[in-house]
Order: C-alpha cells, then sequence, then structure tokens
C-alpha cells in the first residue's frame, strides 16, 4: 500500500483516501489482511 509510505499522510487522511469510513475500520481491514498495523508497515516491521 504505497499511499501509507507517504510520510505527511495521516491515518485519517489514507482511510478516506482508499475508502474506508474511518482511521479505525482501515487499522482493522489492514490488520486482518497484512498481520500488522498499518504504523508496522510504514516502519517496515510488519508481520508475515
Amino acid at each position: 500500500m504505497a499511499v501509507l509510505r507517504e510520510p505527511d499522510a495521516t491515518l485519517g487522511a489514507v482511510a478516506r483516501r482508499v475508502g474506508y469510513a474511518s482511521p479505525y475500520a482501515l487499522s482493522t481491514a489492514f490488520r486482518r489482511a497484512r498481520g500488522g498495523s498499518p504504523s508496522q508497515h510504514r516502519t517496515g516491521v510488519a508481520a508475515g
């Protein structure tokens, strides 16, 4: 998810940009799909 790599993008902005109603909804879906949080993905430590 390249948009997460944009350093100034907040989770809320990313969520709206990709069609989620809230940052919580995006974070929950991201954890289920990727096995780690969006912030872990940003820093390169996501599990799985």
